[in-house]
């Protein structure tokens, strides 16, 4: 929204030691896609139950209505005609994939949302962990051995983007 546009402003002047903030979404349904000269793409994108321009620079791989896909990208400003729109400036973009992998302390897992509301993580002996998405850790959780699965439990909602 604008109103966010606002707001992230006033984190400026952006440069050396305060980098331009860097945002992530996860399942971003292609709905349109223009070619632009010189190898970018424009796109209308939906997240959830909203849609949103953004731009790809120096794009290079096949892209079809209806992907979904995965996003880094930064929040600008385009004004086109008098008219400010917010869009986005993809940074990086990968094919979505429901179950993403991610490295703890030199151990692989796998780790994808099941159920609408669990977190199933599986080590490469596929040993399976399964968390609710709103478990909450007390005092009992934070023994040695438990550290180490909140760490892992923290990182899977975050690469799942989940939010509570």
């Amino acid at each position: 929204t604008m109103e966010f546009w606002k707001c992230l402003n006033k984190l400026e002047p952006f440069g050396i030691g305060n980098s331009v903030p860097l945002f992530w979404s996860r399942g971003c349904e292609v709905t349109k896609i223009s070619n632009l000269s010189g190898g970018h793409l424009k796109l209308t994108l939906k997240h959830s139950c909203s849609y949103i321009e953004a731009i790809y620079w120096n794009f290079s791989q096949e892209l079809k209505i209806k992907d979904k896909v995965d996003i880094v990208y930064e929040i600008t400003l385009n004004t086109w005609n008098n008219i400010n729109k917010i869009q986005l400036n993809i940074k990086a973009l990968r094919s979505y994939s429901e179950e993403v992998s991610i490295h703890v302390n030199k151990h692989h897992y796998k780790c994808k949302l099941v159920d609408d509301n669990k977190i199933l993580i599986t080590n490469k002996n596929n040993k399976k962990l399964i968390f609710d998405v709103k478990h909450q850790f007390d005092k009992k959780d934070f023994e040695y051995k438990n550290d180490y699965l909140k760490e892992l439990y923290i990182l899977s909602q975050q690469v799942l983007g989940i939010q509570y």
